[in-house]
């Protein structure tokens, strides 16, 4: 496939949403593809049916099958694309409060690198 040839993006895993997002999206906009992960394909039109096809195939590339599994439901790169936002992007009160509460109750334990220990956020 192309892509793999082109661009290498490891699938995303849950971790560093902000850095996979914005490869992603590079990948995406080189290919004339970003528009789909903004919006729904205009279905009277066949060329834009046909390239969101092909957005949400890479788009599946690169997830990693437990994130794929969690999103079966959706069916369009701009739908999946809308629930990773809504799910990793740290946004919102909610989200801080959450990640104080992470960040409060954090330990490193010995098997875990310093590296890994910090990209948990």
């Amino acid at each position: 496939m192309a892509l793999n040839r082109e661009y290498t993006v490891a699938p995303f895993d849950g971790a560093n949403f902000s850095v996979w997002n914005r490869r992603v999206k590079a990948i995406f906009a080189a290919k004339e593809l970003d528009n789909f992960l903004e919006k729904e394909a205009d279905a009277t039109i066949d060329t834009e049916v046909s390239k969101s096809k092909k957005a949400y195939a890479i788009l599946l590339t690169l997830l990693d099958d437990k994130i794929l599994s969690s999103l079966q439901k959706e069916d369009t790169a701009f739908k999946i694309w809308k629930a990773l936002i809504s799910t990793y992007e740290a946004k919102g009160a909610v989200n801080q409060i959450l990640t104080r509460k992470r960040l409060a109750i954090i330990r490193k334990s010995k098997e875990t690198s310093m590296r890994q220990h910090i990209e948990r956020f």
